[in-house]
């Protein structure tokens, strides 16, 4: 069978920010900072690519990954939603630790 796959920099680049993300929530783990919310954020960064591998290997044929996700998304699909939601709270994450505020 033939599947279309996402070019290779897209997935370097996906699986840097995924583990870029367990190194800071490590670091913050170890130096008790925001201790759950570091927790949390590294199950969530484990468990996004797993759910969307598993999900993403019954797709059409033709479709990538993205447009995989997106059609399911669209049509419902709660694994879909849980892994946009995931990425997006890892943004949020991030986004919280770039600009937090100096005391």
């Amino acid at each position: 069978m033939y599947w279309e796959t996402l070019p290779h920099f897209v997935w370097v680049l996906f699986y840097l920010f995924l583990l870029s993300t367990i190194g800071l929530s490590i670091w913050n783990l170890r130096s008790k900072k925001r201790y759950k919310l570091a927790l949390f954020t590294i199950v969530v960064t484990i468990l996004i690519p797993i759910v969307g591998i598993l999900n993403s290997m019954s797709r059409y044929e033709g479709m990538n990954e993205l447009e995989y996700l997106i059609s399911k998304l669209l049509e419902g699909e709660i694994w879909s939603l849980l892994v946009i939601i995931g990425l997006l709270y890892i943004l949020v994450y991030w986004c919280m630790i770039l600009f937090k505020k100096t005391r």
